[in-house]
């Protein structure tokens, strides 16, 4: 499926953004689950108290890029268009000494991106 969506504002229609595109699995996964089983990405624990571990791994060596992003849109880059062999990966995520709340991690490698909701306590 592809959906795109435009603003209104006063009554006057603005341009639409660009396309994205979701699937729907038939077994009731979603494409975040696939690709998490995928790439075994784990964030333990979650919610993070002290220290906290962003885990995946890779069958082969990708591009990948992993951001950080709070609820109001600040994003912290923990790795950036860098290439990463094939095995596991791991990262400490207490390193970033974030303050307590909600967060999106997103790993992009290449043409797939996962996305994993953190909290922070």
């Amino acid at each position: 499926y592809y959906w795109r969506v435009r603003l209104i504002k006063n009554n006057q229609p603005q341009t639409w953004s660009q396309s994205w595109m979701f699937t729907v699995a038939q077994n009731g996964l979603s494409t975040q689950d696939i690709l998490k089983e995928k790439y075994l990405l784990k964030v333990y624990p979650n919610p993070i108290k002290e220290v906290g571990v962003l885990e995946f791994s890779l069958p082969q060596g990708k591009e990948v890029s992993i951001t950080v992003t709070n609820l109001i849109g600040k994003t912290y880059i923990i790795q950036n268009n860098t290439y990463l062999g094939a095995g596991t990966h791991i990262y400490n995520l207490s390193e970033m000494k974030l303050a307590k709340g909600m967060y999106m991690i997103t790993v992009n490698l290449q043409e797939e991106s996962i996305h994993q909701k953190i909290v922070i306590q």
